[in-house]
């Protein structure tokens, strides 16, 4: 008997080059544990496949809890990341950023029920008062071929994809608006550690 094929999988955006942070993010350590740890044990919580994104794995502890690919090519961006993502798990996708560590398993469910029921569009782009959230995003499968004719183009931006291939919009429920925060910067850090 062969097992059956996910229709869906988290995938952990943890590439990047960390510019304006002056480290690795998914390194930083926040309340005992790492970005990419605190990303790893909410995607956990769903029962789903993850795939984190961008990076071979830094240990053999994590490794055993997510497949870890490494962008097909470099330099692309975090659309870069979808796209390995996408032709690794072949289904569709939730995607989130490790530098966003407000997100929690009850978003992610939130996202993947979103998914499931979205049968008419490619992708459903998450919105915080109308403004697209690329990256806490579901990608249905059947983008990664507009996804690499783009990419191939030179173009990165998520919202121009986004925009261009018909994703819906849906805006992110009251209750998770105030987790949709990315950590860029150190002050963006220091912020966040003050609550």
């Amino acid at each position: 008997m062969t097992a059956k094929k996910p229709t869906q999988a988290i995938v952990i955006l943890a590439g990047g080059a960390s510019v304006r942070m002056g480290r690795d993010k998914a390194s930083l350590v926040i309340d005992g544990q790492t970005l990419l740890e605190r990303a790893l044990g909410v995607a956990g919580e769903c029962g789903q496949k993850i795939v984190v994104a961008g990076r071979a794995a830094p240990s053999r502890e994590l490794a055993k809890l997510a497949k870890f690919v490494v962008d097909d090519v470099a330099g692309q961006g975090p659309l870069g990341g979808v796209a390995s993502a996408l032709a690794h798990t072949r289904c569709d996708i939730v995607a989130f950023g490790c530098d966003m560590p407000s997100i929690d398993a009850d978003m992610i469910r939130w996202l993947l029920e979103a998914g499931a029921r979205e049968t008419s569009h490619p992708g459903i782009a998450v919105t915080l008062d109308g403004r697209l959230e690329p990256l806490f995003s579901y990608y249905c499968f059947g983008v990664l071929e507009p996804l690499k004719t783009i990419l191939a183009t030179g173009r990165r931006s998520c919202h121009e994809f986004m925009t261009t291939v018909g994703f819906a919009k849906r805006e992110i429920p009251e209750r998770f608006r105030g987790a949709l925060v990315n950590l860029n910067t150190p002050a963006d850090v220091t912020r966040f550690e003050r609550g």
